[in-house]
Order: structure tokens, then sequence, then C-alpha cells
């Protein structure tokens, strides 16, 4: 019985292992490119999300209504990870937006589980912010948008109907690569923490291995809190609308559980200029 157990647990474990990611094929990245047409979607985190490329970095967008990751994006930021070997251990990642903790008083509520019935989100509640954390091999800092030398693109905001609308984009020389044909086995990773107290995982990925700072790296001190460059509110030509406005029911916090959308990403070749 025991040898059946135990080569149960190889079989399950080898099943586990081969589970193929989703495929994000990831168009060219172009002014005005729509989230909508290029989507794809995380039913159980309620998240839209795409990657696009140009010739010189990669791009992650999504938008979300779901109250509950709004908020915990405003509290412990979002953080896109990436694996240029094809495997999901993620090496580098971006998290962005930090703030410090005397931003709090621009939260609509107190936790992730209380709410003003039939209410609206802030406009201001993601204020300017040129504060973002990267991390690469050994390596994490705190990097300030406003100085930028290294090029990073970082936004994030609210629309009209209350939809957050979220964009990073890294080069790919931060990758370790010159150009989008050297990332063959590119897979991302798109993480949104849960109170560093709760850490169940969501979405398409029940794992929490790979040593990801949560929301304890929230709050820190980082630099240019209040700086130019991010906008509030992001341009509609990211992708068209979910179902915003008052607050509904099915805009409830749904618990505090972390967010893990893995992927396998296919980038657009070069163009020639």
């Amino acid at each position: 019985m025991k040898a059946c157990a135990i080569g149960l647990l190889a079989v399950l474990m080898a099943m586990t292992a081969c589970t193929k990611l989703p495929l994000v094929n990831a168009p060219r990245e172009k002014e005005g490119i729509s989230l909508v047409q290029n989507a794809h979607y995380d039913a159980g985190s309620k998240i839209r999300y795409m990657v696009s490329n140009d010739n010189t970095h990669v791009y992650l967008r999504f938008d979300t209504d779901n109250y509950a990751t709004i908020v915990r994006i405003r509290k412990y930021g979002a953080i896109v990870h990436f694996d240029t070997e094809g495997k999901k251990k993620g090496p580098f990642w971006l998290k962005y937006p930090v703030y410090l903790q005397e931003d709090g008083n621009r939260m609509p509520i107190k936790g992730d589980d209380e709410m003003v019935q039939g209410g609206y989100l802030q406009r201001n509640l993601f204020p300017p912010t040129t504060a973002a954390i990267w991390h690469q091999g050994t390596e994490t800092r705190a990097i300030d948008l406003g100085i930028n030398a290294e090029k990073f693109v970082c936004k994030a905001g609210l629309d009209s109907t209350d939809v957050l609308v979220y964009m990073v984009g890294v080069p790919f020389q931060l990758l370790g690569v010159e150009r989008p044909e050297d990332l063959s086995n590119l897979n991302m990773l798109l993480e949104i923490p849960a109170s560093p107290d709760e850490q169940k995982p969501s979405g398409n990925d029940m794992s929490n291995s790979s040593g990801v700072p949560g929301g304890s790296m929230a709050g820190s001190t980082m630099p240019g809190q209040n700086g130019g460059g991010m906008n509030q509110n992001m341009p509609g030509s990211m992708g068209g609308g979910m179902t915003g406005g008052a607050l509904s029911s099915a805009r409830q916090p749904s618990g505090p559980t972390s967010v893990r959308i893995w992927m396998e990403v296919k980038l657009s070749p070069t163009a020639v200029q």
C-alpha cells in the first residue's frame, strides 16, 4: 500500500509539472492597442489581461472592476514576474504601485471586507507616484520612476466607471536579452498579494512558492512618492470597459486571497525599422 501511495504521488507530481500554462500571444505594441480585442480572462480573479511588446520592451496590461482586487492593489501593489527559462520561478519582478503609509487616508475603507453599500471608489484612490520596486537575481532595489534612466513604464488608475486599468513595461535589457527573439521560453506571472496574514492563492496557480514579497513591502519608504508622470486615469484606448459605476453586490470583497496568474508568452518578432 505504501509503495502504491508513493507511486500515485509521483504520478500526480509529474502531471502537475507538465500542466500547460495559458498561452498568451503578444501583439506588437502600438498606440491605441486594445485590451478588449486581445484579452485573456481569469475567471477566479475577474481580471482581464494581455501582453504586448515592441523592439525594446515587454508590456503587461490588465483591468478589473473587482472591488477587493482594486483595494488590494492600492494597499499592497501588483507584482509582475518574468521567468526567461520557461519555468515558474520568476527571478525578475517589478512591483507597482508602492505608497507610503501616510497615503492610507486616501483609502475608501478600513479593511478588505468593509464597504459602504452603493458607494463609489474615490477618484484619487491611486494618486500619482513614481515609486516601484525591481528585483533582479538576488538584488532588490527601489526605483524612482521620476528619474527612470532604465525606462520602466508604470501606470495605474481608475477610469470613469471605477474600473482599474493597469500597465507595466520592462526593457528587454533588464531581462538579460537584446531582442524579443531571445525570449523564446518566457513565462510571466501576475500576482496581487493578499494581506500579509492571509496568503491563500486564487487564479490559475495554487502554489505560493516563489518567495514573492507580499504586503510587507508596501508602505516602505520609497523615493519620489508624490512625483509626476503617472496618469490617474488611463487612456480609453487601453480597452473598453467592464461594468462600472456604483459598487454592486457582485463587486463585494471576496475574501483575503492572493491572485497568481501564470502564463506562457509568445512575443512578436523584432519589427524592421
